[in-house]
């Protein structure tokens, strides 16, 4: 619909031998310039010329192109009535509103900033969640997620109630999705799953995971179990208590035997185990606790396996073990992927166990290998990581057998 003076406009600026001059302004204005000096068009066209020549009631500068001075327009156009708001507004009128960049990327990092402001609280709170949210806050990968999703709020607000919920003590995947995110399907997959794993392979220092095993295992790291019975960890020489997994860890430690305890072993009742004070040590690889067995039989101090990274069941079995009050000292492979490990369990509260510099130099002179994967800090020791690191060799737990043997003849029950 016209307005006052639109027709007028329209026969001045607003035909297609002027659209050259329209550009030009909107191109100023959406870069927040002001609307001064000249707008030129290199090679015009014989139109073109002829409406800027009646545009501004007498010949534009020629010099072989065309110049028309931003101020001569926007004065002809207030003056004649055609626009008396001006040259900026009758842009705009003809042709839309310009949205001005720098004002379209502050309201957009406001928006993005208002989006994930749960998620920023949350790290404020947990401070374990930040290295991994400093790493993604402003990465495509979330942008994306977030963009794609059909409520992008919702998806904010049920990522920061699962993490708020992690780690867990054994919790099956179905039902920590069931509470935190009322869908027991809600972290089988999708981009709330994705999101969900990346911040827990930060959290436990896991690879990226790429499989279904991978996946399983950083669940596990958080634990997280995809159910309660495939989740095991081995033991030997664990003293029980009265319920009916701890009586069987009696009578297999009184048979000299290892034990495999599911999950459900260890979350079916309340965990008993008299450890308070003692000393209890972990293994990554199960060499270590069948050696064990072989040399010291119903005698074999507490030992845990952990099989490589901990399960859903080992994660519950280490802190179930701390919370009654053992000492407990982690060993694993003195290599890349075994000192990711190490991290993840020392984080718990474990010891570390012959996982110093000294114990490494001492290893690798005799037993080294190359060295696979990517570097590891190792806070408890940090010249281990540099020392690994400039070495380039990795020591296999199997290596330090009799030294790891050693130790536990300290500790044989009495």
């Amino acid at each position: 619909m016209n307005v006052p003076g639109d027709a007028r406009l329209r026969s001045l600026l607003g035909g297609a031998e002027t659209a050259w001059l329209r550009r030009r302004v909107r191109e100023r204005l959406s870069s927040g310039k002001p609307l001064a000096g000249t707008a030129s068009l290199r090679e015009p066209t014989a139109a073109e010329r002829s409406a800027a020549e009646r545009l501004l009631g007498r010949a534009p500068r020629n010099s072989g192109g065309l110049s028309v001075r931003l101020a001569d327009v926007d004065a002809v156009l207030r003056g004649s009535g055609a626009w008396p708001e001006g040259l900026a507004s009758a842009v705009q009128h003809l042709d839309g509103p310009v949205v001005v960049r720098a004002d379209a990327a502050a309201a957009a990092r406001q928006a993005w900033a208002g989006l994930v402001r749960p998620l920023d609280d949350l790290v404020e709170r947990e401070a374990r969640w930040g290295p991994w949210w400093s790493s993604v806050r402003s990465a495509p990968s979330l942008r994306r997620a977030l963009n794609g999703a059909d409520d992008p709020a919702r998806l904010v607000a049920d990522l920061r109630a699962v993490l708020a919920a992690l780690p867990s003590s054994g919790e099956a995947l179905g039902s920590l999705a069931q509470r935190a995110v009322r869908d027991p399907h809600g972290l089988d997959a999708g981009p709330l799953a994705g999101l969900v794993l990346s911040a827990a392979a930060t959290l436990t220092g896991s690879p990226s995971p790429t499989s279904a095993a991978d996946r399983r295992a950083v669940w596990a790291g958080v634990g997280v179990a995809l159910d309660d019975v495939s989740s095991t960890v081995l033991v030997a020489g664990l003293p029980g208590g009265s319920t009916a997994t701890g009586c069987a860890l009696e009578a297999f430690r009184a048979a000299g035997l290892p034990t495999v305890l599911t999950l459900r072993h260890l979350t079916a009742e309340p965990a008993e185990f008299p450890v308070a004070g003692r000393v209890v040590h972990a293994c990554e690889n199960p060499v270590v606790l069948s050696a064990a067995l072989e040399r010291f039989g119903a005698r074999t101090p507490s030992l845990v396996c952990l099989a490589g990274r901990p399960s859903a069941a080992g994660v519950f079995l280490v802190r179930s073990l701390l919370a009654s009050g053992a000492m407990l000292r982690y060993h694993g492979d003195l290599d890349r992927g075994g000192l990711s490990i190490a991290a993840s369990v020392i984080a718990m509260g474990a010891q570390p166990w012959r996982l110093g510099v000294d114990d490494y130099r001492r290893a690798v002179r005799s037993a080294g290998r190359p060295l696979r994967g990517n570097p590891v800090a190792t806070p408890w020791d940090p010249e281990l990581s540099a020392e690994v690191e400039r070495t380039g060799l990795g020591v296999d737990e199997e290596a330090v057998l009799e030294e790891l043997l050693t130790d536990l003849a300290t500790h044989l029950p009495q």
